[in-house]
């Protein structure tokens, strides 16, 4: 893929560990848990929104010729 993420994406993610962390300095264990649990769920959906854009990226459009097959071997 050409990007992953933005800088949006990252600050998104600091301020997510940072959340998380200071949930687990106060020993708020079970806000914690949700935190990561959300972190995780988000991180999952914004991979799949990326995979799914990037393969509509490298995939012909319907109708459209396919790319011939090369072979890497060559006759001798």
């Amino acid at each position: 893929m050409r990007e992953f993420g933005g800088l949006d994406r990252v600050g998104r993610t600091c301020s997510q560990h940072a959340d998380i962390l200071r949930a687990v300095r106060d020993e708020a264990l079970p806000l914690a848990i949700a935190l990561v649990n959300s972190h995780v769920l988000e991180g999952k959906r914004y991979v799949r929104i990326a995979l799914t854009r990037e393969r509509a990226r490298l995939e012909p459009a319907p109708g459209a010729p396919a790319e011939p097959a090369t072979s890497v071997c060559s006759a001798g």
